[in-house]
């Protein structure tokens, strides 16, 4: 029940200051060591595991993958749809481009990272 409340707004959080990820990461320790009943003292790491929950870090940066992969492959809802493939010039810093051999949308992207 904890989790959903972190997971909502994954891809703003992802981007936030170390200010403010330090202090998420420590709500969702508190909540941990209080679903567990440990006392505060108890190793982070402990209560991770206990939980088979992974840090809010990583559990973001899942989520922001999944979009994208869903976004690539066409398995995400019109909003999710994270790029538009029509019009490949701004991407690539080119003025022509053969419309007719486009690679697939994979390959564009593994090109610009």
């Amino acid at each position: 029940m904890i989790l959903p409340f972190f997971d909502y707004g994954a891809t703003l959080f992802s981007n936030v200051s170390e200010c403010h990820l330090n202090t998420l990461y420590s709500l969702q320790k508190r909540a941990g060591k209080l679903i567990l009943g440990v006392p505060r003292d108890t190793s982070t790491e402990f209560v991770l595991k206990e939980l088979k929950w992974q840090p809010l870090q990583v559990r973001w940066k899942k989520q922001v993958l999944t979009y994208v992969f869903k976004s690539l492959y066409g398995l995400a809802p019109p909003y999710l749809d994270l790029f538009d493939f029509t019009d490949h010039s701004y991407l690539l810093g080119m003025d022509h481009i053969d419309y007719l051999s486009q690679p697939s949308k994979l390959n564009m992207v593994e090109e610009i990272f």
